[in-house]
């Protein structure tokens, strides 16, 4: 029977499941709506909204940046206005003597000879020559063992008998440490008869060359003679380079002794380009008589070895043997 109050049935249609989990999840990303069919201007309106939304943010970094750029070049100046410049970063930097040392140029400790250092005249002589001229001779020595005179310039000033300067000659010579050896000079001018001669030495460039010695140079077959074919007198000899150096120069020179040691006469003389090993005859004539006998001769050889040239092979192989020291200039 029809009743007019009774609740009109709905028809429930089944409900999709995997709908109703569906529509829980977050909705899909929209795809961004282009304004332009051009890439090149969607670019631009990025670009356009990156700047509305950070360009504050940029502003104030650059204002920044431009900030420190500006205290930066400001503190550099104001550093340099304070603080001096470095005097030095490396020693080319220095001058010579000096070395660089926390950008300060330090002078190089040199080692000095001793103050009361000086070379002795040990002996002096003065002998006739030919007419108008002197010979001279001194016997110097330095008593130091260590340091020697690479310069040592002299001065012979010859006297007569009432003490006036007659002649005088001024030459340049060398000393090794501990050595003692003549300075003579052959047919010096003079005015009067010198009876006399002072000797002045002085020091010009001190080594310090505590190893250093003279080579072994030997003199051989000394021959004496009045009856020269030239001259007065004659001294033969011959020489002997017993070492393994060559020397460009080697100087000869000779004293010849009575029968009580005083010397009667000087000579001196060079020879040229002696090699190791090598064997050689040398002449000295004298053209003015002798005075008094003579009984013996002191002949002594020397090479310039502080000279780089006449003595290369052990300066090459041996430098630090040698410190120099030169004297200070007088005012």
């Amino acid at each position: 029977m029809w009743n007019p109050f009774a609740k009109k049935e709905t028809k429930k249609e089944p409900t999709d499941v995997s709908s109703e989990v569906a529509s829980d999840a977050p909705p899909a990303p929209k795809k961004r709506k282009l304004f332009s069919e051009h890439p090149e201007v969607d670019k631009d309106i990025d670009r356009a909204i990156f700047m509305v939304r950070h360009g504050a943010q940029l502003k104030v970094l650059v204002v920044v940046i431009v900030i420190l750029i500006i205290a930066g070049i400001a503190g550099y100046f104001i550093y340099k206005a304070v603080v001096p410049p470095p005097e030095c970063t490396l020693d080319e930097h220095c001058d010579e003597g000096y070395y660089c040392h926390e950008e300060k140029c330090i002078e190089i400790p040199v080692e000095k000879p001793p103050e009361n250092l000086q070379i002795q005249v040990e002996e002096t002589g003065v002998f006739p020559s030919v007419d108008g001229r002197a010979d001279v001779m001194a016997l110097v020595k330095d008593p130091d063992a260590r340091w020697g005179l690479q310069e040592m310039g002299y001065i012979f000033s010859l006297k007569d008998s009432s003490g006036n300067e007659v002649g005088s000659y001024e030459g340049v010579s060398y000393i090794l440490p501990g050595e003692e050896k003549y300075l003579v000079r052959v047919g010096v001018p003079v005015s009067g008869t010198p009876s006399s001669v002072d000797v002045t030495i002085e020091p010009r460039s001190w080594v310090k060359s505590p190893q250093l010695q003279q080579p072994n140079i030997e003199v051989k077959n000394l021959a004496f003679s009045r009856e020269a074919n030239v001259g007065q007198a004659q001294l033969d000899g011959r020489l002997i380079n017993s070492s393994k150096y060559n020397f460009e120069e080697v100087e000869v020179t000779a004293v010849l002794e009575d029968s009580s040691g005083e010397a009667v006469a000087v000579n001196y003389t060079t020879l040229n380009a002696l090699f190791a090993g090598e064997e050689r005859d040398f002449r000295m004539l004298w053209f003015s008589e002798i005075n008094g006998d003579v009984a013996a001769e002191d002949v002594r050889v020397e090479a310039d070895v502080y000279n780089t040239e006449n003595f290369l092979l052990e300066m090459q192989t041996e430098p630090e043997l040698f410190q120099l020291y030169e004297e200070p200039e007088e005012d």
